[in-house]
């Protein structure tokens, strides 16, 4: 799928601030709310350093919390974009202590 279809399968609406602001190891550069065809799922952005993007942490509405490596997602101007993303590329994650 090209990035501009899967541009059109999510939508940025809000900031949203569920692992809260500064409580993750990671730090935590962006906050999303992003719909997608499963339904909405919540993603903080984090990085092994604060400038530098490393996955992608998503949330199902049925609350598996689900890690996409990058470059499969992107961040450019504050908009998320999925590089040739499936099922398989998705990696479910056990919650790190404080989550």
């Amino acid at each position: 799928m090209t990035s501009s279809r899967m541009d059109n399968l999510i939508e940025r609406s809000h900031t949203s601030s569920w692992l809260g602001e500064g409580s993750s190891p990671w730090g935590l550069p962006a906050y999303l709310t992003m719909r997608m065809k499963v339904g909405v799922v919540h993603g903080g952005l984090f990085s092994t350093n604060q400038s530098t993007p490393r996955y992608l942490i998503v949330i199902s509405p049925q609350g598996t919390r689900w890690l996409i490596p990058f470059p499969l997602a992107r961040v450019e101007r504050q908009s998320v974009h999925f590089d040739a993303l499936h099922e398989d590329d998705l990696e479910e994650m056990t919650p790190p202590v404080g989550m």
